[in-house]
């Protein structure tokens, strides 16, 4: 029999791997027509983009999500979000938002913002075109999430039940389905909450509405089936413990005839009781003779009561002559405050003359600096190679060079105290381009390649100042640039906005900074590597310049891995 069974398993294996082949195949060609012809619509409507053209993007959307190509699928989104922005659609604005937060969920490291923020707009957006349905399915969404990350928080199970009964609420008389899929969802939180009762009331809800909805119309009737099972289960619970409460009335009952036991042994001990009542009366009499010398004991206490008051006396006394002692302190502490206030003002007048020598010799500096640069190079040009001053020569420049940098940075920490803050619109393409071109010399001496990625629709801010802050950060990657030389210098530079957000990266490839140095970057004349040929200035300039917009700057790095500057800036 076993030799025929294999046999026959041999004949019908092949016929079975094709009909699964072939099954495969029209699912796949499903999938690739639809994509084509939500495509295809979506170019026909593009002559005039208005609401069928942004729901037909949405729809193709989900469709690249459910294929998990996210790419695709966060474009077409953008895209719809962006026309519905125009033509003021509220509807598609919140579907294309919905779209986007299921996108970044996807995302470990934009889950945690990027997308609850997503949902929350969305949600924003629903309750002002007052759509149930759509304020449902956004309320529902929210609490997905919060169960989904309860495993970082406890206190995400409470925000979920929140947008759980929130969605009920708007969806229970218009759709008893998605109404009973949530009151099983409730009666799970209620459950793993320890909430008994609230738990029982929801999955028994949910059997309720199961029985009004036919079966045609359920999409998932495990889940209801689940409830029935959850509910049942809780009533079973239920009559184990009313098992429990008669077994403690019984119980009960048999220490209450114990207690009419003790009762009765009690009484015949009363008897006893009375017999030690008189020896007591004996011994009282016995206490009123002691009483006598007690009274004694009491004139002698008073005597001692004497003695305390007298010292209490003199302890006023001491006191007195404290309370003279602390208002001849009192007097020195002011005597000493109104010294520290006239230190304090002639420091705050000696910062003020030290802001102005700062500004004077990094401005009257300039010309002597800019003279040695130019004699330098002229010395260098008239002289032969072999001529045994040309390395004195260059090391002239070079000192000339590391002044002209340093009085540079001494000008920008001064013009940072002075300047207000004024706000005109970024040109950001144009703010990099002119900073590349004052490095441009040694970018191409030392083969660095520069990668710019500027997304931004229109920012404003203090132009002056963040072409201060991203020069220094330019200027830092380059000088501490790789020293592996089979590594090619890299410096990236990306500018996006996200809602009301801006985001300002950059990155190298170079040394990188050591963990113990982190927290010292920022501190002035730090230099944290021997290889540092800079002043230890261009980071202290970025976060004071920072300050001044009140603006956090966030720093990661991997010694002689990469460095990453990451600036954060609400519009």
């Amino acid at each position: 029999m076993f030799f025929l069974n294999q046999k026959y398993l041999k004949k019908i294996l092949p016929f079975v791997f094709f009909l699964l082949v072939l099954n495969t195949h029209y699912f796949l060609s499903a999938q690739c027509f639809r994509l084509d012809s939500l495509r295809t619509a979506l170019t026909t409507l593009k002559a005039k983009p208005d609401t069928a053209w942004v729901n037909t993007s949405n729809l193709l959307s989900n469709e690249y999500f459910i294929n998990k190509q996210y790419g695709q699928a966060e474009f077409y989104a953008s895209q719809a979000y962006r026309i519905a922005l125009q033509i003021k659609y509220q509807i598609g604005q919140g579907d294309a938002l919905v779209c986007l937060g299921n996108i970044y969920f996807k995302d470990e490291v934009k889950r945690k913002t990027f997308c609850i923020e997503s949902y929350k707009k969305a949600l924003e957006i629903y309750q002002a075109t007052k759509n149930d349905e759509k304020i449902s399915n956004a309320h529902k969404i929210i609490a997905d999430y919060y169960y989904n990350q309860s495993y970082l928080e406890n206190e995400f199970y409470k925000l979920s039940l929140e947008n759980y009964i929130k969605a009920l609420n708007y969806i229970e008389k218009s759709d008893k389905l998605k109404a009973g899929e949530i009151c099983v969802n409730l009666g799970i939180l209620y459950d793993k909450l320890g909430d008994e009762a609230k738990s029982t009331q929801f999955f028994l809800k949910a059997v309720n509405l199961r029985s009004e909805v036919e079966d045609k119309d359920v999409d998932n009737p495990h889940l209801f089936s689940k409830a029935q099972k959850f509910y049942d289960l809780q009533i079973k619970q239920r009559e184990n413990y009313l098992y429990v409460f008669v077994g403690g009335a019984i119980f009960l009952t048999l220490v209450i005839i114990l207690l009419i036991i003790i009762v009765v042994q009690r009484q015949k001990s009363n008897k006893a009781l009375e017999t030690q009542k008189n020896e007591i009366e004996i011994q009282k009499n016995e206490i009123e003779q002691s009483h006598e010398e007690i009274e004694a004991q009491r004139d002698e206490l008073l005597a001692k009561n004497e003695i305390i008051e007298h010292a209490q006396k003199e302890i006023k006394k001491a006191n007195d002559t404290l309370t003279d002692m602390n208002e001849h302190l009192n007097e020195l502490v002011r005597h000493r405050t109104d010294e520290i206030f006239k230190t304090n003002t002639e420091l705050m007048k000696v910062n003020e003359e030290l802001d102005v020598l700062i500004y004077r010799a990094s401005h009257d500096f300039k010309g002597p600096v800019a003279t040695l640069v130019g004699l330098s190079q002229l010395a260098t040009m008239t002289s032969t190679p072999d001529n045994p001053t040309m390395e004195y020569i260059q090391k002239i420049e070079e000192t000339s060079h590391k002044m002209d940098r340093m009085l540079d940075k001494l000008h920008q920490i001064s013009y940072l105290r002075e300047k207000e803050i004024e706000l005109s619109r970024i040109d950001f393409e144009e703010l990099i381009q002119a900073i590349q071109d004052k490095f441009e010399t040694i970018i191409i001496e030392n083969k660095i390649t520069f990668e710019t990625n500027i997304e931004t629709y229109g920012f404003e801010s203090d132009y002056e100042i963040l072409e201060i802050v991203i020069q220094n950060l330019i200027e830092n990657a380059i000088n501490f640039r790789t020293q592996d030389p089979e590594k090619a210098p890299h410096i990236s530079l990306k500018v996006k906005e996200h809602f009301d957000w801006l985001y300002i990266m950059i990155r190298d490839n170079g040394t990188g900074i050591s963990i113990e140095h982190l927290p010292q970057i920022y501190d002035m004349f730090f230099r944290g590597s021997e290889l540092s040929k800079g002043n230890g200035l261009g980071l202290y300039v970025v976060k004071s310049a920072l300050d001044r917009l009140k603006i956090e700057v966030e720093v990661t790095s991997l010694e002689n891995s990469y460095t990453d500057f990451h600036i954060k800036i609400p519009k």
